[in-house]
């Protein structure tokens, strides 16, 4: 499920830039990993 995820973050991103927008899917996703990130600390 994490390699999923990472995986969907990352195609989001890319797609941002090219585009110049985000979804409100990939603010979501972006949101959970840094929550993640921050109690694994």
């Amino acid at each position: 499920m994490r390699f999923r995820e990472t995986t969907l973050l990352t195609r989001c991103k890319r797609e941002g830039r090219e585009r110049r927008l985000r979804t409100r899917f990939c603010e979501t996703q972006e949101e959970k990993g840094e929550e993640k990130r921050e109690r694994e600390r």
